[in-house]
């Protein structure tokens, strides 16, 4: 129970900034953008910056706030999530980055399935490929000669873009394939 005395110097701690040219709420900066990691089987390994860490199912869920490098093992998968606004499960071998402004930029992988319920994220591919995705999910394979085949299973429309240039547009149970070298 907070006392009346509690919340008397609350409120007086709190009136000086009233009018005086104090930052409020709206103009603060956005907190860091925190991704959730889980690693579902087999191990990885974690960079950001100078640190480096080994993940294994063992592993308990882990926060990560900012851009970060991951490499994933062979057979293994890796979750990564936004709370409340997307997931990104990714099948190894496989290297991915991210950065707090949504984008993840994948390097190689076996398998990835990526979904976005809420604002926009995007995922770029070898040979210059980019998927700017607003609410959709999008399942994508490496292919042996290094393309990309992707499958558009459902939500809003997608632009596929290549170097900035849109290529095509996929909609729901639309498949594509993205050729690394032209």
């Amino acid at each position: 129970m907070v006392s009346l005395r509690h919340a008397a110097a609350v409120a007086l701690a709190l009136v000086p900034l009233a009018g005086t040219g104090a930052a409020s709420a709206k103009d603060l900066p956005p907190p860091p953008a925190r991704a959730g990691l889980t690693v579902r089987a087999g191990r990885m390994t974690l960079v950001q910056g100078e640190h480096v860490r080994v993940l294994t199912r063992a592993s308990a869920r882990t926060d990560v706030v900012g851009s970060a490098y991951a490499e994933v093992g062979v057979r293994a998968e890796v979750e990564l999530s936004w709370p409340g606004s997307a997931s990104l499960r990714v099948s190894g071998p496989a290297a991915f980055e991210w950065s707090p402004t949504g984008e993840v930029r994948v390097l190689r992988a076996d398998r990835i399935e990526f979904e976005v319920r809420r604002g926009r994220r995007s995922v770029s591919l070898p040979g210059g490929w980019t998927l700017p995705v607003g609410r959709a999910a999008l399942s994508l394979a490496e292919t042996s000669v290094g393309d990309w085949n992707v499958e558009h299973r459902g939500g809003d429309a997608v632009t596929v873009e290549n170097d900035g240039d849109a290529e095509a547009v996929l909609h729901g149970g639309a498949r594509v394939v993205l050729k690394t070298v032209r």
